[in-house]
């Protein structure tokens, strides 16, 4: 029993510990447009290319390019001049990428900055799966194996439109993240918001969370402690 006790108290921890997140997924049947079937952007973020500004760790920025951040491969991708699609090379020297109205941040992988207060910026990750899943003789789902080549096969086509002779399911999660001012990446936990709020102010923050009932693995919910909490 005391064996099993511990296994659990393990297990309630390392869950704690886990970032927010949500999950979905997509079956597809063989033949059909995967991508479109994911969204009528495909595999894209935005609907079309547009220009942004690319802001580089040394200081250095480029602008004028058309982008598209490409959410299968996780890549940020452009278009050059003679139209071909490439993916932009190093992200780690990146700081962010800016568009019109969107921005994202390069943190181990590209972030969308959702929401940027006083204390904080918000930021969403989005991470993309496939695997092939046939039918069984009994006509039940038999998983196979994992077919992460797929990201690769996208990102050298325009990502909107891909195609594979085989069932596939696709899994998409969702991650968020803080940054305190200090530029440290934090998981968005109860625990971590609260270290974003003065000592003065966690209290009342504790009492907000609780009269709401915050989900922190709620999209919405973490919009709501991000702007009516992390703020000065």
């Amino acid at each position: 029993m005391k064996h099993l006790l511990l296994f659990i108290f393990q297990l309630l921890l390392l869950c704690h510990q886990v970032p927010a997140q949500s999950r979905k997924s997509i079956r597809i049947k063989a033949g059909e447009d995967i991508a479109q079937a994911y969204s009528p952007d495909g595999f894209y973020r935005f609907p079309k290319f547009s220009k942004a500004v690319l802001f580089y760790k040394g200081g250095n920025k480029n602008a004028g390019q058309l982008v598209n951040y490409n959410i299968l491969s996780g890549t940020m991708q452009f278009i050059n001049p003679a139209g071909k699609t490439f993916n932009i090379t190093d992200p780690s020297k990146i700081d962010s990428v800016v568009f019109e109205k969107n921005t994202f941040i390069y943190s181990d992988g590209f972030m969308e900055n959702i929401i940027q207060t006083n204390l904080t910026l918000l930021l969403k990750k989005i991470t993309i799966k496939t695997r092939v899943e046939k039918i069984g003789a009994l006509g039940l789902p038999n998983q196979s194996s994992s077919i992460d080549n797929i990201s690769i096969y996208s990102a050298e086509t325009d990502a909107y439109h891909l195609v594979i002779n085989s069932d596939i399911v696709v899994t998409e999660n969702v991650y968020w993240y803080w940054i305190d001012k200090s530029n440290t990446l934090l998981k968005a936990t109860k625990g971590n918001f609260l270290k974003l709020i003065p000592a003065e102010r966690q209290g009342s923050a504790e009492t907000y969370i609780k009269q709401h009932k915050i989900n922190f693995d709620n999209e919405d919910d973490l919009k709501d402690v991000t702007l009516n909490l992390a703020v000065q």
